[in-house]
């Protein structure tokens, strides 16, 4: 009698195999990560108009009050958002140690305390989100919008900005904090970066949690994960 699913493990592996809920909760996160990025990115447009419009050369203004009451909830959006992708990246790596024999470079804790790690934080986070990419791999046949080489450049343009981004706002947040060392106009300059590399990043970032979290999905329906 012919195997009903082709690509079926062996029993042993499918019992290794990740949890329908597990892998349900991945999925359940994408659009809050994907409502939170984007909530963060209008915030983001509209305090960059207004600090493009002056709301920073006057502190007492208008436009100084309105950025300072858009702040509050772009941080709320910001704080979400980057909450919502650690726990995604924790049980993400998690579903992969069991979607594929091949080992991820670090550990869920380890993956996510390297995105705080100093050194580390440069390069560990994105060579963790390429074994990902790898390991979410369903087999060959199965086509994912804009999948590709783990090191493509949508990849490598999310973590430059991811790296941008991190780089000006602790340039902003040292400046902030020690005005005498600040250049005229360096505030402003290094905000405007800031955000710019934040346009890029979020949008991005939703890009490859979406991306690989439909390819895990796949790779488990056909291991014979039951998702419904």
């Amino acid at each position: 009698m012919r195997d009903p699913n082709p690509f079926a493990p062996p029993e042993a592996e499918l019992k290794a195999t990740p949890p329908a809920d597990a892998l349900k909760a991945i999925g359940s996160l994408v659009p809050w990560i994907r409502g939170t990025g984007y909530a963060q990115v209008g915030f983001t447009v509209v305090t960059m108009l207004l600090t493009l419009a002056g709301a920073e050369d006057d502190p007492e203004s208008a436009l100084a009050l309105i950025d300072a009451l858009v702040s509050i909830p772009m941080l709320l959006a910001l704080l979400a958002n980057g909450l919502l992708l650690y726990i995604w990246v924790y049980r993400a790596v998690k579903a992969a140690q069991t979607l594929r024999e091949a080992p991820q470079p670090r550990g869920p804790g380890m993956t996510v305390a390297s995105f705080f790690l100093p050194i580390v934080s440069l390069f560990w986070p994105y060579q963790s989100v390429k074994a990902l990419f790898q390991a979410s791999a369903p087999e060959d046949g199965f086509d994912v919008p804009f999948a590709g080489d783990p090191t493509s450049t949508r990849i490598l343009l999310w973590w430059g900005a991811h790296v941008i981004s991190a780089a000006a706002g602790q340039a902003y947040m040292r400046m902030s904090l020690r005005p005498e060392i600040a250049l005229d106009g360096a505030l402003v300059m290094l905000d405007l970066v800031g955000d710019c590399a934040n346009l890029i990043e979020v949008p991005l970032s939703i890009w490859v949690v979406a991306t690989i979290t439909t390819r895990m999905l796949e790779r488990a329906r056909r291991l014979g994960v039951p998702l419904r």
